[in-house]
């Protein structure tokens, strides 16, 4: 991933407001990836051990073409990351258990989110319960979605730290992913608010390629 791509998706930030208070905190090394994808297995694994906050994640999974019509919202297998033909599977098949969501979900982050990511980015601002500032940052990460498409870029969010992190804050336990957020950006007036990895999609001619 090029400095100059990079700086450019920074840059974004400035058109939503001139005194905008966000940051943008990229992470494309061999041993800062190696580093953000073991903390992202390590969240998925707190999160599918943990009954309650697995059980609310799983209520986000919309199954069939007839859920994303009456909620239009939530995670779908389209949106998955996995393999086409196991979005085709999972169509035909009878929706999948809390259990085995969790069980994929893990495979995913594992063998698709973590393998294949060229890069991460942490979006920060100065105070994550701010709603002003989390509207602000969730119009950043558009705004670079966007821009990343238009330019031959795939961005895809991963917020199992923080969610675990938020998660640990309400349970008040040890601040395990807290903290593991705070030695990423090692820069105390900023905090962690949404955590994405970023990289160049295989074009639809290498897909069909390497099934053949």
């Amino acid at each position: 991933m090029s400095q100059d791509i990079l700086e450019s998706l920074g840059s974004l930030s400035k058109t939503i407001s001139p005194e905008v208070r966000l940051a943008i905190f990229w992470f494309t090394t061999d041993d800062q990836r190696r580093r953000i994808g073991d903390l992202i297995l390590q969240a998925t694994q707190a999160i599918v051990a943990d009954r309650q906050q697995s059980y609310d994640d799983f209520k986000w999974y919309r199954s069939s073409w007839q859920d994303i019509q009456i909620y239009k919202d939530g995670l779908t297998v389209d949106a998955s990351g996995s393999p086409w033909y196991l979005d085709v599977l999972a169509k035909l098949l009878p929706p999948i258990s809390k259990e085995e969501y969790g069980s994929s979900q893990l495979q995913l982050a594992k063998d698709t989110y973590i393998a294949t990511a060229a890069a991460y980015g942490i979006i920060a601002v100065h105070d994550v319960f701010d709603n002003i500032q989390r509207l602000q940052g969730g119009m950043f990460y558009q705004r670079m979605h966007l821009w990343g498409t238009s330019n031959g870029l795939a961005m895809q969010s991963m917020n199992q730290m923080t969610e675990r992190a938020d998660r640990e804050t309400s349970l008040g336990i040890e601040q395990t992913f807290g903290n593991a957020l705070k030695e990423l950006i090692a820069n105390p007036i900023w905090q962690a608010l949404f955590t994405f990895r970023i990289g160049y999609p295989r074009s639809v001619q290498e897909v069909v390629v390497s099934q053949l």
